[in-house]
Formats: structure tokens, sequence, C-alpha cells
């Protein structure tokens, strides 16, 4: 959804570990009509070996480190392919930050694997300021909010949310 802020005409490579994002797109073009989709990669984000270093002005990252195998290497690789100066977007939910039953929960549900199983690899306990922090991005700056979600109870089991920029 958060392509429809783009500006008009940005040259964006779309990557995402969905196999069918660009079969979404192709059948809904209206989405993406503002932007030059220059191409879809099917990728957890820690191999983008199809996009050379230095060359991306903007990363924006949605909800990924949740579910990223390899948390670490996804940050390196978004380290690797933005250009000096680049700018790295984020919106992540991440663990409850005081020590309560929801932050409990959020363990004993990611940890028994059963969490991760139905939703896509997310795990709901990850700590992603920690790791951005470790990244050695520059200029890192973010705060957390909470999104509740009265139509979908269970979605507050990930209402913290950690919002943010970084610059390589």
């Amino acid at each position: 959804e958060n392509l429809k802020y783009y500006p008009r005409n940005s040259r964006v490579t779309l990557v995402d570990k969905n196999i069918y994002l660009q079969s979404y797109f192709e059948a809904n073009p209206s989405r993406i009509s503002h932007l030059k989709v220059e191409r879809f990669m099917v990728s957890h984000g820690d191999d983008l070996r199809g996009v050379p270093s230095n060359s991306v002005d903007v990363v924006v990252a949605t909800l990924v480190l949740c579910s990223a195998a390899n948390v670490e290497a996804v940050l390196r690789e978004i380290r690797r392919v933005l250009a000096p100066g680049g700018k790295y977007y984020f919106m992540e939910h991440v663990r409850e930050r005081s020590p309560t039953s929801l932050r409990t929960v959020q363990h004993l549900l990611s940890a028994s694997g059963l969490w991760p199983a139905v939703f896509d690899g997310c795990h709901l306990d990850r700590d992603a300021a920690r790791s951005i922090e470790r990244a050695s991005f520059k200029d890192l700056s973010y705060k957390y909010v909470s999104v509740e979600d009265s139509r979908v109870p269970l979605l507050n089991l990930m209402k913290s949310h950690l919002i943010g920029s970084a610059t390589k």
C-alpha cells in the first residue's frame, strides 16, 4: 500500500518474498501506473545479487525484518545496495518493549514456531531497533508507535511498531 505515496515517475525495483507479487501488480496495474518499475525480484531481502552495489538512492522496507531468516544479512544487503548518502526508511512491528504478559505471549508464539508457521515466517519477538543499530548506518532516527486494530484483535499481538530512517 505504501507505493501510492511514491512520487510520480519514481524508478523502482520491487523486492518481496511473495512469489505472487508480480502477477498481482500485472492484474492491478493502476496500483503502480505512476511508477517506472524496472524489475520485480522474488527475495527475502538477504540476497539482492541482481542489484549492483551502491546503486540505490532509497530503500523502503515495510514489515520485512520480522520474517527474515537472517536479519543481519538483510541489513547488510540494504547497506550494500544503497549509494553513499542513500536513505533507508523502515517500518517494522517489534516485540513489546516492556516485560508484560503481551511480550511473554509474543515470545512463546514465536519460539514455539506456531506463529511463524501460520504467518509466513513472521516472528513477534524481534528487536528490530537493536538489529538496525548494529548495522552501522549513520543518522539513525526512529520512534515506537502503537497500532491497534479493533477489527482483528489477534493483530494486536503485533501492535508495537518501529518507524524510522537511516543513512548509509
